[in-house]
């Protein structure tokens, strides 16, 4: 299954998206491992909402299958994990508490705030009527409300207003600005702008940070054909929600947080703080020289602070509630679902932008707590959720077991050459890749892309391989059989083609193709010149060996079953997405787990697994 760019869209959803799809495939099951069943509705949503790689495939029919032996290989993984306990392990305990919280805030959100009102015809259409009117206007804005209303008193007429700025060193005019349905957020002002007529001004509003007075200039009607109609609609409800939302949201937590208050441990924060500077400090090294505007705190510099803290000071009470206070380590597990960014090294902006973060988390507590008092946690659908993120969690866990105690001796590696010499594609790939450690920084970069934004720029602004850093991202020539699944992917595609993100023991990997040929096979010769390179490969071909194995011996040891008439039936789309899901009263979360591909298992060892029609 070609396509002339091959990578994947981020689609950016609120929180009801996926429920909705899931309510619309019914409980037929695809497949049975062990006690455990992979439905139609899991499998559609995980099909269609997160990437599945399957390139060279000849037809949907295969990569519909090969992407339900990787979902079957996951839940295989999870099953082993539990029998042996990695399911009490602290990191797998916290991390889907934390997830849980989220859950179950999106949940009160939804019983709370969505709950709480209807969008009727009448609003639709008035939302519609005024999307296709856009209102030209002049604009004078302060932060000062004595000098706006003292402006505004001072118009007898709009020459008044037009000719008001230059004597007002502390207002600004903005002319010629264009607002449509959806420009503001609050809809009381923009429903006060489109009563106007031309030629009037308006009262001052209290907008965001400021305030402002509005001169309609004039309109201009916006036509559009049936399709775009169309669009516009959902757009318009959309909108419209998304207001409602804020403005129910927002009177709620003002009743609910009403008078809390709640303190984080001094002598732990100031502990904390010391760490998180001095982890910003080092990462801004580390993007020296790109026009990155952001600083980053990445899961793997939490999991080190945590390292540094110890088991005993994480164990200790940080925010103090008056029951139940959260741990130092609970903290930092809900901190990892949290980006926390700064655009300075400057220490007072690093502990402002700490102690911002420290007071959402709290609000963010106390709303999952009170999600908890209702018993919103017990939901079917959080834990029907939280079983897939449990069971691609162990599953990963699990592999990172065997990633650790993976090693291949010099003897290896040279097998390793001999045996691929003799099997050796003589096609040579060339890439610009950009390596991420963390999956959020894919959303950046995919925005960005198709914003206009080149491949190669890009690599050079985010790719994190030490290897290719001086080189923009460049690999330089490279046999296909190199680098695991890069060059596997590599092999299948066009110059000029996009691929990923694709995981890999690196992190997640999107690349470009820049070259393609075929040179004569390596000799013996060569071998210590690529000695470094092969090892790598070696390795990764060992443990790519020790999974397939594995997961075939526990599908022996589960047994597993797949009806093949029912994925066949299933209707699916063939459009790759990486979609997210906005998490009520904020947050953002994958709409499901990210799973590499892991089918090759089932190829090699079809006798483990009973396909019935």
């Amino acid at each position: 299954m070609k396509m002339s760019l091959i990578f994947f869209y981020i689609l950016l959803t609120s929180c009801f998206f996926v429920a909705e799809i899931t309510a619309q495939v019914n409980k037929t099951t695809l497949a049975k491992i062990g006690n455990e069943f992979i439905s139609a509705a899991e499998y559609k949503n995980r099909f269609e909402l997160m990437p599945h790689l399957n390139p060279g495939e000849p037809d949907i029919d295969s990569v519909k299958l090969n992407f339900l032996y990787t979902l079957i290989s996951e839940k295989l993984w999870a099953i082993e994990a539990r029998s042996i306990g990695l399911g009490n392990m602290d990191i797998v305990k916290y991390s889907l508490n934390s997830l849980k919280k989220i859950l179950v805030r999106d949940a009160l959100f939804k019983l709370e705030v969505i709950n709480k009102f209807e969008i009727s015809d009448e609003d639709l259409n008035e939302g519609i009527n005024k999307s296709l009117t856009a209102l030209n206007m002049n604009v004078i804005s302060s932060t000062d409300s004595s000098v706006v209303f003292k402006l505004y008193k001072s118009f007898s007429s709009s020459v008044a207003f037009d000719s008001a700025f230059a004597k007002n060193d502390s207002a600004y005019q903005s002319n010629n600005v264009q607002i449509n349905f959806g420009s503001l957020k609050d809809e009381y002002i923009e429903s006060e702008l489109y009563k106007m007529d031309s030629n009037n001004v308006s009262v001052p509003f209290h907008y965001q940070d400021g305030w402002f007075i509005f001169k309609l200039i004039g309109r201009t009607p916006i036509t559009l054909d049936e399709q775009q109609l169309k669009e516009l609609r959902k757009n318009v409800k959309q909108t419209i929600k998304e207001r409602r939302s804020m403005n129910v949201g927002n009177t709620y937590l003002q009743h609910l947080l009403a008078g809390v208050r709640v303190n984080a441990d001094e002598k732990i924060g100031k502990s904390l703080a010391e760490k998180i500077i001095q982890r910003i400090t080092i990462n801004a090294k580390l993007i020296e020289g790109s026009d990155s505007s952001k600083i980053f705190l990445s899961e793997s510099d939490i999991y080190q602070m945590m390292d540094e803290f110890g088991e005993d000071t994480l164990a200790m009470n940080f925010i103090l509630f008056d029951e139940n206070p959260v741990s130092l380590k609970e903290f930092f597990y809900d901190l990892i679902q949290t980006t926390f960014s700064v655009r300075s090294t400057e220490r007072n902006r690093i502990l402002s932008a700490l102690s911002s973060t420290i007071k959402y988390l709290i609000r963010q507590e106390l709303i999952t707590r009170e999600g908890y008092r209702l018993g919103l946690q017990n939901l079917p659908e959080i834990t029907a959720d939280l079983k897939i993120w449990e069971d691609n969690f162990l599953s990963q866990v699990f592999k990172n077991r065997f990633l650790d105690s993976t090693e291949v001796n010099d003897e290896e590696v040279f097998q390793y050459f001999q045996k691929r010499n003799g099997e050796a594609s003589n096609l040579q790939v060339n890439i610009i890749e950009i390596l991420c450690k963390d999956l959020g920084k894919v959303e950046s970069i995919l925005n960005e892309m198709q914003n206009g934004v080149s491949f190669e720029q890009l690599a050079i602004k985010y790719s994190e391989r030490e290897s290719t850093k001086n080189k923009n991202g460049e690999f330089g020539w490279f046999s296909v059989d190199s680098f695991g699944d890069i060059g596997k992917n590599a092999a299948t595609m066009e110059v000029g083609e996009i691929f990923g993100p694709i995981l890999t023991p690196d992190g997640y990997s999107l690349f470009k193709l820049i070259g393609k040929k075929k040179i004569e096979k390596p000799s013996v010769e060569t071998f210590e010149k690529l000695k470094s390179q092969l090892t790598i490969d070696a390795k990764a071909n060992k443990l790519s060996n020790t999974f397939d194995s594995f997961t075939s011996r526990l599908a022996k040891k589960y047994g597993v079953t797949i009806y093949s008439s029912a994925l066949k039936n299933l209707s699916t789309t063939e459009i790759n997405m990486f979609t997210y899901r906005y998490i009520g009263f904020g947050g953002v979360l994958t709409a499901f787990p990210f799973t590499s591909p892991w089918y090759n298992w089932a190829k090699k060892n079809k006798s483990e697994i009973e396909i019935l029609p």
